[in-house]
């Protein structure tokens, strides 16, 4: 059994978090300085996944969206997962960080990843953003 990939959810982030920077060290600065907030440079991503899970265990559109969910929260300012921590800027990619947050879907036995098929790696003043993040489902049998 497999299933085509959904359309990915909304992203429930905001690169735009400067304003909060600003009235948080507004009052904080003396009049005569001149300090100016620089957002950090958006690295695009696309996320893009077979997820190899156990035959019977799950609806898989509902394992689609939970990955999506999971993947999602790696990128979110803050993430509705205790054991997902979002990314900082400056922070690599590595595909071994994202194969961890999927594996936390029950049912899910494997995930193969087809895009970033390698590390993708931020500069020091970037911040990794999703492009779209999309992924698929194949059953496999219990072993």
């Amino acid at each position: 059994k497999s299933i085509k990939k959904q359309r990915e959810p909304p992203l429930f982030y905001e690169i735009s978090g400067l304003e909060r920077v600003r009235e948080a060290i507004g009052p904080e600065a003396p009049i005569n300085d001149d300090w100016f907030v620089i957002p950090p440079t958006p690295v695009m991503t696309a996320i893009d996944g077979v997820l190899h899970y156990v035959d019977g265990a799950s609806d898989p559109a509902l394992l689609i969206r939970e990955a999506q969910l999971r993947a999602l929260a790696l990128f979110a300012d803050a993430s509705p997962y205790p054991e997902i921590t979002p990314l900082a800027i400056g922070q690599d990619v590595p595909l071994d960080l994202l194969t961890a947050a999927i594996m936390g879907v029950p049912g899910v036995k494997s995930v193969h990843w087809l895009a970033p098929d390698a590390a993708v790696f931020v500069p020091k003043d970037g911040i990794a953003r999703p492009l779209s993040v999309t992924f698929s489902a194949f059953a496999e049998p219990e072993a």
